[in-house]
């Protein structure tokens, strides 16, 4: 039987030792059960988010380091796709991609290997990863069409990626709330536009 008394109070000390770390609520518990501390805004309050101006080339590669890449031109945006696909491929609730131009992405050190599949939509889509990790770097239509769907927790910065919206919504885990400001299609969107332009309103790149 765990100690109620010591859960508690190691609780408290956690709080007070530690400013960076807001005191939590505590659960009254029925009798004989631990109190866990329960999480509220207080813990990870919402903090405004400043218009980056991020340098290019963009970097990024795989877990492993096996596979290398650098982005030479600005993505046109960044989104999170919902779809079940996406959901299956990262082991998550849904993916962030940034969408960059093919010929923009190249890979500096190792070659991808790569694996067809139809989309929910119904597109052929490949996708590009590490044959030593497994790493996913990017989907991209089949026949190409030009652009890649680029992994963006794979840069190696990603303190400024923010998606501009949200697709494929119908099959969003129903706990997740998009931000109100966001772009928010049920299924594949048919125009792009409003995620480029909301993307625009707080990205910006140079050289």
């Amino acid at each position: 039987m765990p100690d109620v008394g010591a859960t508690n109070i190691d609780a408290g000390r956690n709080s007070v030792n530690n400013p960076r770390q807001p005191p939590r609520e505590m659960v009254c518990p029925p009798a004989g059960e631990v109190a866990l501390p329960v999480a509220t805004d207080r813990d990870y309050p919402a903090r405004e988010v400043p218009m980056n101006n991020v340098k290019l080339p963009l970097s990024g590669g795989c877990q492993c380091g096996a596979l290398r890449y650098e982005v030479s031109a600005a993505p046109l945006m960044i989104y999170a796709c919902h779809c079940t696909t996406c959901q299956t491929q990262t082991g998550s609730a849904f993916v962030v991609s940034a969408t960059v131009a093919e010929d923009a992405l190249t890979f500096t050190s190792g070659e991808p290997q790569r694996i067809e599949w139809s989309a929910a939509s119904g597109n052929g889509r490949v996708g590009l990863f590490c044959g030593a990790c497994g790493t996913r770097i990017a989907n991209a239509g089949v026949p190409s069409i030009g652009i890649y769907s680029l992994r963006a927790g794979t840069l190696d910065d990603t303190s400024w990626v923010r998606p501009a919206g949200h697709t494929w919504m119908k099959s969003a885990q129903p706990w997740f709330r998009p931000d109100p400001d966001d772009v928010v299609t049920d299924e594949q969107p048919t125009d792009y536009a409003p995620f480029v332009l909301r993307f625009s309103t707080f990205q910006s790149f140079s050289d």
